[in-house]
């Protein structure tokens, strides 16, 4: 960390309407067909129609938390359940023309503890890897044969940590020749009691990496914890990462992009510049740091991000940033998508991914629904380059009429921290998490205790969009 250069973007606000509610330029619209089925005004001409449903874990349907999406280079869609608690998580994979649950397999992947964190990456030939993080130990996943069946899967504890680390956000990347490596930092505790442990490690394996032996941890900073982390890698093994660099809680995050050229166990090959404040709510709306990093085929960095907004006293701000060259320093170009009163509505997790030619796709959450903005040229500067259309609203899924607990009389669907792919047909498939919600909506019966409101289940909801 000694080359640390500060950086506080600029950033200029284009014309994407504020998300308060389901807002969208020209009303609200939801491509492709509604959530039941039908034609959804398109009229049937598209190479594959919208869908959107609930993925579930087999036949043992358990509580699933937040999803990670990949699409190969066929169209066929890669997803990651993490089962909400016990252990365990779920591969489920679906053909390009995803229209039902009926079309997805599901295999079990065991692990010892709750699996906290699900991450996935695709080889050069389409063939799933998985991280997942625990409590206590990270496991390392890989199939061979027909990776839709349990048995075609190995599921191996890496490393043990014993609670010490965690491995936040996308910060598990295979570099160009397959090899798995991540970003680990010290445990963050949301009550922390005297000074907390800041450090962060590269872990890497070259061969044999079902082994724990295999693998190899370098300190790379011991002044910061990289947080919420995304890594990525050039075509040619430079390493890029977008995180925000974890203090105690009551001090906040900052947001910084670093790049290693070579010799990347050594931190000072770390490079890196400060994009500002990160906005976090961890305690009340469960709302971390959210920075999501996606690479166009020259390696060039495009960034999206929930800020703090000092001007509107630290709210949220969505915010894209890209850059060409010179990211370690103030090459970097901003656009301020989502601000003043519509940000209020921001919710729980962003992911940003490029379409085949490199233009930037952002899936976000704003009043409990998925949105996507999307831009094709002219997408930074004040300019109306950015687009807004509804991956899914909230209110448009049916409400689970079976409410298990007394005084609860209403009940609906929450949708939070989606994962974003886009397919080689430049269309977008979203995974996110589904919240079945219950509340008090009347009088309350004294002789049973008062509702409490809460989540009842949590599911994984996938949805593939026809057109933007």
């Amino acid at each position: 960390m000694k080359h640390w250069k500060s950086l506080m973007i600029t950033l200029l606000v284009v014309g994407l309407a504020a998300c308060g509610g389901a807002a969208v330029p020209g009303g609200p619209h939801v491509p492709g067909e509604p959530p039941d089925g039908g034609d959804g005004g398109n009229g049937g001409d598209e190479a594959i129609a919208s869908s959107r449903f609930f993925l579930f874990t087999g036949d043992d349907v358990r509580n699933t938390a937040d999803p990670t999406i990949e699409v190969d280079a066929d169209g066929g869609v890669h997803v990651l359940l993490p089962a909400n608690a016990v252990g365990d998580a779920f591969y489920a994979y679906c053909p390009a023309d995803c229209a039902s649950q009926d079309a997805v397999s599901v295999a079990a992947l065991p692990t010892v503890g709750t699996v906290i964190n699900a991450m996935l990456a695709l080889d050069a030939t389409g063939r799933p890897h998985a991280l997942l993080s625990t409590y206590l130990r990270v496991y390392y996943a890989t199939c061979v044969g027909d990776c839709r069946y349990d048995d075609a899967w190995t599921v191996s504890p890496v490393l043990e940590h014993g609670g010490g680390f965690e491995v936040s956000g996308e910060a598990f990347a295979l570099d160009p020749q397959g090899r798995p490596r991540f970003l680990m930092h010290a445990y963050r505790s949301l009550y922390p009691s005297g000074e907390p442990e800041l450090a962060t490690y590269l872990v890497g394996c070259d061969a044999g990496c079902h082994d724990a032996g295999a693998w190899t941890r370098y300190l790379i900073d011991d002044t910061y914890s990289w947080t919420e982390t995304t890594l990525r890698y050039t075509a040619d093994g430079r390493a890029r990462v977008a995180t925000a660099l974890g203090l105690p809680w009551s001090d906040g995050f900052a947001l910084a992009y670093f790049e290693c050229e070579a010799a990347c166990e050594d931190g000072d090959s770390w490079v890196g510049a400060d994009l500002g404040t990160a906005y976090a709510d961890p305690l009340v709306s469960q709302m971390f740091p959210a920075i999501s990093l996606a690479l166009t085929a020259g390696g060039a960095p495009r960034l999206a991000l929930l800020a703090a907004n000092q001007a509107e006293g630290g709210a949220p701000a969505l915010v894209y940033l890209e850059c060409e060259t010179g990211c370690t320093g103030d090459a970097w170009e901003g656009s301020l998508l989502i601000g003043g009163a519509g940000a209020q509505e921001l919710g729980a997790g962003l992911d940003l991914a490029l379409d085949p030619v490199g233009r930037p796709r952002v899936a976000y959450v704003a009043a409990s629904s998925v949105l996507l903005a999307y831009c094709d040229a002219g997408c930074t500067g004040a300019g109306d380059g950015w687009e807004l259309t509804a991956v899914e609203l909230a209110a448009d899924i049916p409400a689970d009429e079976v409410i298990p607990y007394h005084n609860c009389t209403v009940a609906a669907w929450l949708l939070r921290e989606p994962s974003l792919a886009i397919g080689p047909d430049g269309l977008p498939r979203v995974a996110y998490r589904a919240d079945d919600v219950s509340a008090p909506g009347g009088p309350q019966d004294p002789t049973h205790p008062p509702c409490r409101a809460g989540a009842d289940m949590k599911l994984a909801r996938f949805a593939q969009l026809a057109s933007y």
